[in-house]
Parts: structure tokens; C-alpha cells; sequence
């Protein structure tokens, strides 16, 4: 891994880590996605899987740092585990993008949320890095999950 592919993880990282409370900056979400597509937009499909682990691994470190003051065996399995999420998500998206870069942008969400619903059914049952805890401080906009769920966010 180059200097500048980890310029642009943290970068990514820090803008996703801030997102989460106690940071009211959910808004950071959408542009540090969309820094990240960019990033990977002429990036072999392999390196779409291991930059999405790198990006899993430090977001990771970033916000679920509080893992290993109570528990530090469970935050070296948690969080390397984790960051398998967000490579397969990103894999997924390198694959769909060998095809039609527009149909990769149109099935991402699908994709993400699928792979956040999945995530509820494993033995590991970790959620606290669900996007839709970004989204907290705007109640007036997200009404609508009395209905639909947080996975609708």
C-alpha cells in the first residue's frame, strides 16, 4: 500500500468515524462514499476488496476504539472481522462496475443494505457500524423508520 492510498483511507476514515455520535456530522456520510467511489473508480476489482478491508480496518479502529479498553482480545477479533463487511461490499461493487459503472452506483445501496441485514443474522450480531446511527440527530428526516426500519435509512 502506496502513501496516497492511505492519505485517502484515513481521509475516508475519519469523515465515516465523525458521522457516528457523538458527532452530529451524519451529513459527512454521503461525501466520504462518494470520495471513496471516486478513489476506487479505475481500480482493479482486487484492490476494491483489499481497499475496502483497509477502509473497514481503520473506520473500524477509529470508531469502535472503545472495544479495547474494556475488552482489547475482543476488539483484535471485532474489528479485523468487521472490516470483511466492507470488503465484500466493495468487491461486489468492483464486480457490478466491470460490467456498467452505472449499474454499480444503482445497486450499491442494495448491496450495502443487503450485506447490513445479513450482518443482523451472523454469529457476530455487531452492529454499531450501521450507517443508519449517522442519521440520528436528524429526527425530522427520519421519521419514516417507524415504518420501514432503520435498514431503510
Amino acid at each position: 500500500m502506496d502513501k496516497t492510498e492511505l492519505k485517502y483511507l484515513f481521509f475516508v476514515s475519519t469523515l465515516l468515524a465523525l458521522s457516528f455520535p457523538p458527532f452530529p456530522l451524519g451529513i459527512c456520510v454521503p461525501f466520504a462514499l462518494a470520495f471513496f467511489l471516486w478513489f476506487l473508480r479505475d481500480k482493479p476489482v482486487q484492490d476494491c476488496f483489499r481497499l475496502g478491508y483497509w477502509l473497514g480496518l481503520i473506520w473500524g479502529t477509529m470508531t469502535l476504539y472503545w472495544i479495547a479498553v474494556s475488552m482489547p482480545e475482543a476488539a483484535i477479533l471485532v474489528i479485523p472481522l468487521n472490516a470483511f463487511h466492507y470488503a465484500i461490499i466493495f468487491w461486489l461493487y468492483g464486480v457490478f462496475r466491470t460490467k456498467s459503472e452505472i449499474l454499480a452506483l444503482f445497486i450499491l445501496p442494495f448491496i450495502w443494505t443487503g450485506m447490513e441485514y445479513l450482518r443482523y443474522f451472523s454469529d457476530i450480531r455487531f452492529n454499531w457500524m450501521i450507517l443508519a446511527h449517522t442519521q440520528s440527530y436528524y429526527l425530522t428526516f427520519i421519521q419514516f423508520i417507524e415504518w420501514t426500519g432503520y435498514l431503510a435509512i
